[in-house]
């Protein structure tokens, strides 16, 4: 479908796909409007081939490629953050990637997540198909029951019930109510403070939808090659509002165990794979000389809630300008920027650096906790393997 869903084509429309039935009665597309979905991208135990596959090993952050859909990649991504295993990219993929075969989607995976879940091509594969399995994924129900129970304008609430139930089919209705139905009879929630924190959810889930359209508007400053500077305070802008809005969630969860539940409704996968791969794309626009080692990507993603100091300093790593900075203890190879970073809300931030060949720079972006933590961190990149950042 246009919007990325899945649908069938019937009689030269094509028409909206829910628990394999559709309703010729609401509202269809022309194929041209609608991607193809090619055989290979039926993901299907029995049918996958190995050429449906490719692991590159041979980068510091291993990549895995694979053919499927849109709500595959998510899915899959859903599932590694569900068991805790880094992913630092994930996007569409382009051009020919092995033997000249191109895929659909890469997947740029934290290669110290790698190490400690010793991942190889069958367990991520496996991972992936499971993913499919379980992704939870708001169910047109889940949809309807959470618009039911929240606390919003009563004109507004009937039309977006209204527009979920048009797109769903006639005949499904009926079960529909009756499951949602079962489910609220179930709850056992204590009232008034089930509808004060629903008041809360609804709220920042609101938020995040708008977030969506503005996100929209990294296309645009990557396509346009926006200044440099520009593109630093806008994506410091966005990092700052999810970080806050992350923080309330995060309060929220711990507030009742039912909705700690269904946290994964609406919380980050999507958004945290968006943001991952416009620092992705700013750094390979921005500062291509830099390689982000040790799940940089994530320590700025996490903890930094204003990354204009941070991109500035590595701006100026990459364009070989003058900076402060002292050697790491024992190691020749290895350097600590004098800089104290504000990470928005204090100066924990570091920048620890080692020059490689090809005239390309190791970067590890860190977060100072104490003296102690510093050290173990000393310790863990000065006997690092670089023969594979490039």
């Amino acid at each position: 479908m246009p919007d990325g869903s899945t649908g069938i084509e019937f009689r030269g429309r094509v028409y909206n796909l829910f628990e394999d039935q559709i309703d010729i009665s609401l509202k269809s597309f022309s194929i041209r409007e609608c991607p193809l979905v090619r055989s290979r991208q039926i993901l299907d135990k029995k049918k996958i081939k190995r050429d449906d596959f490719y692991y590159d090993t041979s980068k510091y952050n291993p990549i895995f490629y694979f053919n499927g859909l849109y709500d595959d990649l998510n899915a899959f991504l859903y599932n590694l953050d569900k068991k805790k295993i880094d992913y630092l990219k994930a996007d569409y993929s382009k051009g020919k990637i092995y033997n000249n075969i191109g895929y659909d989607f890469e997947v740029k995976l934290s290669g110290e997540s790698v190490k400690d879940e010793n991942l190889n091509l069958k367990k991520i594969i496996q991972l992936l198909l499971e993913s499919r399995e379980d992704f939870s994924i708001k169910s047109v129900e889940k949809q309807l029951r959470d618009l039911i129970n929240n606390d919003i304008d009563e004109n507004l609430k009937e039309k977006n019930i209204s527009l979920l139930i048009d797109k769903y089919p006639k005949k499904l209705v009926p079960k529909l109510f009756v499951n949602i139905g079962k489910a609220l009879q179930d709850q056992k929630f204590n009232s008034k403070e089930f509808l004060d924190l629903n008041k809360e959810k609804q709220k920042l889930e609101l938020q995040l939808n708008l977030k969506d359209e503005e996100i929209k508007t990294y296309n645009e400053l990557l396509e346009k090659k926006a200044d440099d500077e520009y593109k630093i305070n806008k994506i410091s802008e966005q990092m700052d509002y999810i970080s806050e809005l992350e923080k309330n969630i995060d309060y929220l969860h711990n507030q009742n165990y039912q909705l700690n539940k269904d946290k994964d409704s609406f919380i980050k996968t999507d958004l945290k794979k968006k943001f991952l791969n416009y620092i992705s794309n700013t750094f390979d626009a921005v500062m291509p000389r830099l390689r982000l080692i040790q799940k940089s990507e994530l320590i700025i993603f996490e903890k930094f809630t204003n990354i204009a100091p941070l991109f500035k300093l590595l701006k100026k790593i990459n364009d070989k300008e003058k900076i402060n900075f002292k050697k790491i203890r024992t190691s020749n190879n290895w350097f600590e920027v004098g800089e104290h970073i504000s990470t928005g809300d204090e100066k924990r931030g570091r920048i620890y650096f080692s020059i490689l060949k090809n005239n390309l720079v190791a970067v590890v972006v860190d977060y100072k906790y104490n003296d102690k933590d510093q050290f173990l961190k000393f310790d863990k990149i000065i006997n690092l393997d670089l023969s594979n950042v490039n």
